[in-house]
């Protein structure tokens, strides 16, 4: 890879909360934030600890909002949540679970090319507005969906990654393969618990490996 011409510097990072059931705010049966409030929120943020907050161009990254929040356009709103960004170029960038990356990937190009000094750069996912059996269909778009889901399959894109547990299974020994994954688990909520935006903040499981050694239930996914 070569050198980059200049130096490019990523400052004023913000996350908003993980909203999801491992939070006591959660609850599916009430009204969730909308998704402009999170775009909202972050900009505000990271405005803030700018000393003088100014943008030659915005990026936004999602995947399949279109689906799951029914909205297309992204890019329409960044000057809504960034005034300063009015009248610039705007892009938005989707790349299944990498399109964060693509968004600052394209930021970093743009500054290395000259057309702009600063980007403002966002990304977001709003995925819990329909019930998982339906969400991990919209999910399988991730993949070549005409020939690789499986007829009348609605579980395929978490599928893919059962059969990866299974090869690994195959080659470690199951007994081990299943030890190993819930120990990531444990360490995965004991990190959370660090951070009071993440998603699993609130989990108060005492066990978390035993609760990690639980053999899974397909009923519980509906």
């Amino acid at each position: 890879m070569p050198v980059l011409p200049k130096p490019v510097f990523a400052v004023a990072g913000y996350n908003t909360m993980f909203f999801g059931p491992g939070r006591r705010e959660f609850n599916p049966r009430k009204p969730m934030p909308r998704f402009e409030t999170y775009l909202r929120e972050a900009a505000d943020a990271v405005c803030e600890q700018l000393p003088e907050p100014g943008f030659d161009e915005g990026v936004i990254a999602n995947f399949v909002a279109a689906r799951f929040i029914r909205q297309n356009n992204l890019p329409g709103f960044l000057p809504h949540v960034v005034p300063d960004l009015a009248g610039k170029p705007c892009t938005g960038v989707e790349g299944a679970c990498g399109s964060g990356g693509l968004a600052v990937a394209t930021a970093v190009k743009t500054v290395l090319s000259g057309l702009a000094d600063t980007v403002f750069v966002m990304g977001f996912e709003i995925q819990n507005t329909m019930k998982p059996i339906y969400g991990a269909d919209v999910l399988a778009a991730a993949g070549y969906y005409n020939g690789e889901r499986k007829h009348g399959h609605a579980f395929f894109f978490p599928g893919l990654f059962s059969d990866r547990a299974g090869v690994y299974y195959e080659k470690y020994g199951r007994e081990d393969a299943r030890r190993g994954m819930a120990r990531w688990y444990e360490n995965a909520v004991l990190n959370a618990r660090k951070n009071p935006n993440a998603q699993e903040y609130h989990n108060t499981t005492e066990d978390l490996f035993a609760l990690g050694m639980t053999p899974p239930n397909g009923k519980t996914f509906l």
